[in-house]
């Protein structure tokens, strides 16, 4: 991730790949979802969790103890993520949780599929602080690009 930001905020590059679906998981506890994926996404990793009634985030080794009075069941929406991969999971209607594992590497790995992603910095809440959105681009069979899933890679400053 040598290459600086376009003069647009836009950086675009070929990433490797790899996603695991995640299809009707029981969550029955924050802890116990660190323990499934900490292998995964690494110690310097962070969340956004999106409840019914809130949005909570911190650091991911931290989230079985900064989410201990949240209900599992409110969970809507849960991003875990490093530079490395992300963990994207939603509430299904049976409350059950979908969604993706998506591991990227500049190296290349057999089995890994190649992609052209566009990268931008997404302000938050807190104007200083946003965080960098991976796009990943993909091709309809009349060779039409557009973006077929995005993943956050990290908190950094806007500028």
């Amino acid at each position: 991730m040598s290459d600086p930001m376009g003069r647009n905020g836009l950086r675009r590059h070929e990433v490797k790949t790899v996603v695991q679906r995640v299809n009707g998981t029981k969550v029955d506890s924050f802890s116990n979802l660190y323990e499934q994926y900490r292998g995964k996404i690494g110690e310097n990793g962070y969340f956004y969790a999106y409840f019914d009634h809130t949005m909570r985030e911190g650091s991911w080794p931290q989230i079985g103890v900064l989410l201990k009075e949240e209900p599992v069941s409110f969970l809507c929406e849960l991003r875990v993520f490093d530079e490395i991969g992300e963990l994207y999971l939603y509430r299904d209607e049976n409350g059950l949780f979908s969604g993706r594992f998506r591991e990227d590497s500049e190296r290349v790995d057999s089995g890994d599929e190649d992609v052209t992603v566009i990268e931008a910095v997404q302000a938050l809440r807190e104007k200083e602080m946003g965080v960098l959105v991976r796009g990943y681009v993909g091709y309809n069979p009349a060779g039409q690009a557009s973006y077929i899933d995005a993943r956050f890679v990290k908190r950094c400053e806007v500028r």
